[in-house]
Formats: C-alpha cells, structure tokens, sequence
C-alpha cells in the first residue's frame, strides 16, 4: 500500500509503555541512595514535572530492582498525568521476571484511560563459551491509546546470544501483534507477525 497501511493505524500509536515526559529538558534532583532506595524529582522546559523512586538490592539469592513513578503533564497537553511502576527479579540460576503497569488518565478531554501493562519470563544461560545466551517470552497490551476503545496485545519470543571476545551480541527475535477495537464492530485488522535478526557491535 503505497500510503503504509490500509487503515493508518501503526503499532507504534497503539502499543506503547507510556513513558514518562523525563526524555524533555530537565531540572532534575537524585537524592543519595539510603539503602538501595533512592528518589528523583525533576522540572520539564515543557511544564510539569516528575517525581520518581527506585530500589535495588539483593535478598538471599533473588536480585531485586523495582521503579514507582508520578508525571504532571496537564501544564504540556491534554493528558493530566502519567502514573506507573515496575519490578524485576533476577535469580542466581539465571531465571528471571518482569513486570510493569502504567495508566494515563484524559480527563482534560473527556477520553478513556489509557493503559498499559508488560510481563515477560526469562532465562540467562551459559551455554557456549563465546559467551552468555538469554531467552526471553513477552507479553504486552496497551488499551486506548490511539482511539477509544483501541485494544493492542503483543507477545514475542527473543534469544540473544553475547559473543563477549569480539563485543558484540546477537538477538533473534518473533513478534505477534493483534488489534481490535470494541466500539467499532465492523473493523477487522489482521495480526501481524515479525521476525528478526539484529547484530550489535560495541567498540
């Protein structure tokens, strides 16, 4: 289709972690960490702000990193604010888990909450000596964002493969994404599929 799609709608409008405003100019304060947990509070150029906490530590055999934070937005559009957290555990074994929820509200507009929430299980192996080989199973879904009523889920397979003398990794990877909308009965999108092979050199 020579204008990219049939219906206009991309993955990138209606998957998506809704990340915070922290990527505009910044005044920006890190406390000293006390305890592996420590705070951020920031100003954007864009109006609003941010205040963000993070802990990382190790309890037994399980290391832990988790993320909590809180952005003002209404001073920079339409969107009142951005709210979301995370968690990570890392086993010694190598086994591994992710999760993180977010949630924008729309109240200047009248729209539905956008929401968003990400879990994946891993595995971090040492299989050849080249170096060390992960396997990763994800699983996304992301509702009214580019539409109300919008519903986008994906989920993918990822195996990366370090070759630790030369710095660089290999990962390869299949995605599935599928898209619907509730409100709008008669729209029938096909999922689409991905699969990939990205090579990272580090010099």
């Amino acid at each position: 289709n020579a204008n990219g799609s049939f219906t206009g709608i991309s993955v990138a409008n209606v998957l998506t972690d809704l990340d915070f405003t922290s990527r505009t100019d910044v005044i920006r304060y890190d406390s000293p960490t006390f305890g592996g947990a420590k705070i951020a509070v920031s100003l954007s150029q864009a109006g609003g702000g941010e205040v963000g906490g993070t802990y990382g530590g190790k309890s037994g055999s399980v290391k832990v990193k988790a993320r909590a934070g809180y952005s003002e937005q209404s001073s920079a559009g339409t969107n009142d604010h951005t709210v979301g957290g995370s968690i990570a555990l890392l086993h010694d074994s190598g086994i591994n888990v992710q999760f993180s929820a977010a949630a924008r509200p729309r109240k200047a507009t009248g729209g539905a909450t956008a929401r968003n929430i990400f879990g994946s299980v891993g595995y971090n192996a040492k299989i050849f000596g080249a170096g060390g080989t992960g396997f990763l199973v994800s699983w996304n879904r992301t509702l009214a964002t580019a539409e109300r009523g919008s519903d986008a889920r994906a989920w993918g397979i990822t195996v990366n493969q370090n070759f630790d003398a030369i710095g660089a990794k290999m990962q390869l990877v299949y995605r599935n994404y599928e898209y619907n909308n509730n409100r709008i009965s008669h729209r029938t999108i096909d999922d689409i599929d991905v699969f990939g092979l990205n090579t990272v050199f580090n010099f």
